[in-house]
């Protein structure tokens, strides 16, 4: 469900947004679908995003009818995705096997600290997020350009490709990159690709949810 959860999303919702309606997905999975906190300030630390963020989430969420947010017992707020959410997020398109492959690999990421340290801003990590939800059962991304990355986050600019690219490349998660080219009438265009190290610890490690 993760793999292609953002596709999805309305194009308004915001980055922070998104990489907290994906975090908060994957932490529900193991609880029944039913999320219990002290607060909306504690999940916020929980999934490292600002209160703000979390706030505007639930906010979404709610207005799709996604989700139930629950405040009437004393010091807990419970939080429950509703079956229109499971029904909107479960749209299956292409491969399965592959769609479990690349779920798996989503799941590893998310559980992992190491994936959690990458960077304060949840930009570069929800592109790394969505490159993988692209890629094939090998790693590789293929006709994916920056129009498409910008429709699919949104305020995603050549800049902030090109900063997030290095960054995740340094890290370890990006094996090459590929811009795309334009080869005129005989060749037509040509996107982007990338080829991901699905070897990376983060990746390629199952961990216990937090």
């Amino acid at each position: 469900m993760l793999s292609f959860l953002w596709l999805e999303l309305s194009v308004l919702v915001m980055i922070p947004s998104k990489f907290f309606i994906i975090t908060l997905c994957h932490f529900s999975s193991d609880k029944e679908a039913i999320v219990k906190v002290e607060s909306e300030k504690a999940l916020a630390n929980v999934l490292g995003v600002s209160l703000s963020t979390v706030k505007q989430g639930i906010r979404y969420l709610e207005a799709q009818d996604f989700l139930l947010c629950d405040k009437t017992e004393a010091a807990v707020v419970k939080l429950e995705f509703t079956d229109a959410f499971f029904k909107y997020a479960t749209k299956v398109s292409g491969n399965v096997e592959v769609e479990k492959i690349v779920g798996q690999k989503i799941d590893n990421l998310l559980s992992s600290a190491i994936f959690k340290s990458l960077s304060k801003r949840v930009a570069a990590k929800l592109f790394l997020l969505t490159l993988l939800a692209h890629s094939d059962e090998y790693g590789i991304v293929r006709n994916l350009s920056i129009k498409d990355l910008h429709e699919l986050m949104g305020r995603f600019s050549k800049d902030r490709h090109r900063s997030q690219l290095n960054l995740l490349k340094k890290a370890g998660y990006i094996i090459e990159y590929s811009p795309g080219m334009s080869g005129g009438i005989l060749l037509g265009k040509q996107k982007s690709e990338y080829l991901l190290n699905l070897g990376h610890r983060a990746v390629s490690v199952s961990y216990t949810h937090l």
